[in-house]
């Protein structure tokens, strides 16, 4: 448990992470952009953002699991493609949005934990 009340996302399975590894740059390029698609510009839990792009998109979640997802938004994020606050390790504690200007929210503080 964390200091959130909640455990973290749990690890990827062996069989799970044989089907990752298996993946090409392709596919894992039009998985990050499915998430992106499917990321608004306000705040939106990380576990919303994951369900619906494996509801819209159900060819990319054929045998990958929710934290696969959740794993490539952290990606996005650490890569300034989105931007997030509190705990990305806990999807349904975390929010992600599109990255954008101080302008567009300027009473909006990002915290990064």
């Amino acid at each position: 448990m964390t200091d959130h009340g909640m455990a973290a996302d749990r690890a990827l399975t062996a069989e799970e992470d044989k089907t990752i590894v298996g993946l090409s740059r392709q596919q894992l390029r039009e998985i990050d952009n499915a998430l992106l698609e499917n990321t608004m510009q306000h705040w939106q839990k990380v576990a919303k953002v994951v369900a619906t792009t494996m509801q819209t998109r159900p060819v990319y979640s054929r045998g990958l699991p929710d934290v696969f997802f959740s794993q490539r938004i952290q990606k996005l994020a650490a890569e300034g493609s989105l931007e997030a606050r509190g705990p990305l390790a806990h999807m349904r504690c975390s929010e992600v949005r599109l990255k954008t200007s101080p302008l567009d929210h300027p009473n909006d503080s990002v915290i990064d934990d």
